[in-house]
């Protein structure tokens, strides 16, 4: 796991943590968006949503305009 996911490792080394063998916290992220999965539909490129005065960018819009309807995961549509 460590080769093919080295960056996963590296708060864990610096924190003293083994995955392996000892619990750690996990929390959640806003984050899930980024591979084109779920996210506020986007119009148009103003960023603007269907709701008047509403605009979303980053992690809050779908990716869809960029990568088209992906589902998550897998290297074509990572970001």
């Amino acid at each position: 796991m460590r080769a093919s996911q080295p960056n996963f490792f590296v708060p864990m080394d610096r924190a003293g943590i083994d995955p392996f063998k000892q619990r750690f916290l996990v929390t959640l992220r806003l984050e899930g968006t980024v591979r084109g999965t779920g996210g506020l539909r986007l119009m148009d490129e103003t960023c603007a949503t269907s709701v008047p005065g509403l605009y979303a960018a980053g992690d809050a819009a779908t990716r869809e305009l960029v990568c088209g309807g992906f589902t998550g995961g897998g290297s074509h549509n990572a970001a």
